[in-house]
């Protein structure tokens, strides 16, 4: 927070804003150009509202790229979108960040088109259009975007070690691949002239969709597989020095790296065709790439729409015997194909890094009632979810569009408190304060409240601010609130 900001300094005359949460907000670490981060476009469910849009995440991985002038940095690409919710790509446009991202953007490119020419895959968790709703227009921006990058390298425009792009991998239920193949050629056919609505066919330009199941289980999913594991970057660079800039022919030299390692899906219990996903990166959480040794994966759980699920619980705790089992290759058609390198078994297997779970409904009488009644959890049980799977941290997201704002203690109130207690000003109760940082301590692990725009460093520094950073949140929402209260 800007403390000399003209709106802080009218808005503290009227409201004290605790020096705890003063000094949270203040605390929050700086984008990082050589770590993984979370890009949060879409908290809400059901449909869209001021504050919170449909669900959408995009995995942002560094790497390094070449600026204009032929020079190398480090810098953030998009590489994964998870869900894929009713304006998605307005999301993208509203909320990329402009530190750190691809310096080799030129005028006549948008840097929207700079980020999605590197996307990797699309992940869609079931068939509601809250988190399909605007597939086609991502997957039609994304292949657009490669195409040019395509055309680029081919009529030498741009330098010769830049990545080949590689077709986009769509993992969604057989539904929302059904109705995305149809979208896709129904445009082709009737906008022959519209660039934007025009699928690319070309061999390595065309997106390959591949349900849950055959991802996990098929042998005619080899390709697919091998799309997601095989998918590379440039390797950053760590050291102190790492904003100064690279030559060339010093880039030349630098090895590529392999970000995702694995990647598992879970059924759950919401509708027909509902998977929650764990998926391992080739991060350490200290935000230090791995090559050979794994023992410290980032590995990152995302929870979908679901009730409080005991197959994701089991699949997460069992998931380092499961996982040493695939690499090991007991398991054909789940095993990815393996590095340059042998890999050997860690001697401690990574637990889960970041659980993302949604909690669509706070933990009232009526929460708990709608949350039975349409297969989603309460703020409460995902938070308990989180301390079954012994994760080290977890982010609550996809809340009801009924709560204008979600406070900390909004998601720890009991039912009996949480009714006459004022949720924005920390200040206005100090046993509501109080409250909150005991919560801080109860659960054993780094725990937050997901909004639109966030960016989360997937580091073990940066996840232990999520409390922080949502308390920061609550104080921006007191000061920006004419009428505090949690239901809109």
């Amino acid at each position: 927070l800007d403390e000399n900001s003209p709106a802080v300094v009218h808005k503290e005359e009227n409201i004290n804003l605790s020096a705890s949460a003063t000094s949270d907000c203040r605390s929050i670490p700086r984008l990082d150009r050589s770590s993984p981060h979370l890009l949060v476009l879409g908290t809400g469910c059901a449909t869209p509202a001021p504050l919170r849009g449909s669900s959408a995440y995009g995995l942002m991985m560094p790497t390094m790229t070449a600026s204009p002038n032929g020079d190398f940095s480090n810098t953030l690409v998009l590489s994964a979108i998870i869900e894929c919710g009713e304006g998605t790509l307005t999301s993208l446009h509203r909320h990329l960040p402009l530190d750190g991202l691809d310096p080799g953007i030129d005028a006549s490119r948008s840097r929207l088109d700079m980020q999605l020419r590197h996307v990797g895959f699309v992940w869609i968790s079931h068939a509601h259009l809250d988190h399909y709703g605007d597939l086609p227009n991502v997957v039609q921006a994304i292949t657009n975007a490669k195409l040019v990058n395509w055309h680029e390298t081919r009529l030498g425009c741009r330098e010769q070690n830049t990545k080949e792009a590689s077709p986009l991998l769509v993992i969604a239920p057989k539904k929302v691949l059904k109705y995305l193949d149809m979208v896709m050629s129904v445009g082709s056919r009737t906008d022959q002239g519209n660039e934007f609505s025009h699928r690319p066919r070309q061999r390595c330009l065309d997106y390959v969709g591949v349900s849950h199941r055959e991802f996990e289980f098929s042998p005619f999913a080899e390709h697919a597989r091998a799309i997601l594991y095989q998918y590379n970057l440039l390797l950053p660079r760590t050291q102190p020095s790492a904003t100064s800039s690279l030559s060339i022919s010093n880039c030349l030299a630098t090895k590529p790296y392999r970000p995702f390692a694995l990647l598992r899906h879970v059924e759950v219990e919401h509708c027909q065709e509902a998977f929650a996903m764990i998926l391992e990166l080739r991060y350490a959480d200290d935000g230090v790439p791995n090559s050979l040794n794994e023992d410290s994966n980032f590995v990152l759980c995302f929870s979908g729409d679901t009730r409080p699920s005991s197959q994701l619980v089991r699949r997460c705790r069992s998931y380092p015997t499961s996982r040493n089992r695939d690499k090991l290759g007991q398991h054909h058609y789940r095993r990815p194909p393996s590095l340059s390198q042998p890999w050997l078994p860690p001697s401690t297997p990574p637990q889960i890094s970041l659980l993302i779970h949604e909690s669509t409904f706070l933990n009232d009488s009526q929460g708990r009632v709608d949350a039975m009644k349409k297969r989603h959890s309460t703020s409460a049980e995902a938070l308990d979810i989180a301390r079954q799977v012994n994760a080290k941290a977890c982010l609550l997201s996809h809340f009801s569009q009924r709560y204008r704002h979600v406070s900390i203690h909004d998601a720890i109130a009991s039912p009996l408190s949480s009714s006459s207690v004022d949720h924005h000003n920390e200040s206005a109760d100090p046993m509501r304060s109080s409250a909150v940082i005991v919560a801080k301590n109860t659960y054993p692990f780094h725990w937050g409240i997901a909004l639109d725009g966030m960016i989360i460093p997937l580091t073990h520094s940066g996840l232990s601010k999520l409390f922080d950073l949502s308390r920061c949140v609550d104080a921006l929402m007191g000061l920006n609130s004419e009428n505090p209260g949690h239901l809109a």
